[in-house]
């Protein structure tokens, strides 16, 4: 399977789940999570502040999208973001981001 075919795969994958991007996590030190394929939902937590929004064009990944923040709010840590993120996305967030693909 080739880079290209892995990405889009990858991104169909966030249809049905959340998908947490371990590249902005590695490279960047960013949690980004998406759901919906190549246009959708994200969360993102950096510098203490954890926003939600739209995204379109994730093709062939999420990294290619064009984000829309809707909400921000900032918090004494990005734990502290990442900690209400969980909380308000409920059992079946946590979940996802936690499984393996």
């Amino acid at each position: 399977m080739t880079n290209y075919e892995l990405w889009l795969k990858k991104t169909q994958e966030s249809r049905s789940r959340w998908i947490l991007d371990e590249v902005s996590y590695h490279n960047k030190g960013e949690v980004l999570a998406h759901k919906g394929g190549t246009d959708g939902v994200f969360i993102t937590v950096r510098n203490n502040v954890l926003g939600v929004g739209m995204y379109e064009g994730a093709i062939p990944h999420i990294g290619e999208a064009c984000f829309k923040v809707t909400a921000k709010k900032t918090f004494s840590s990005n734990n502290e973001a990442i900690k209400r993120a969980i909380e308000a996305g409920g059992l079946s967030f946590l979940l996802d981001l936690i499984k393996p693909s």
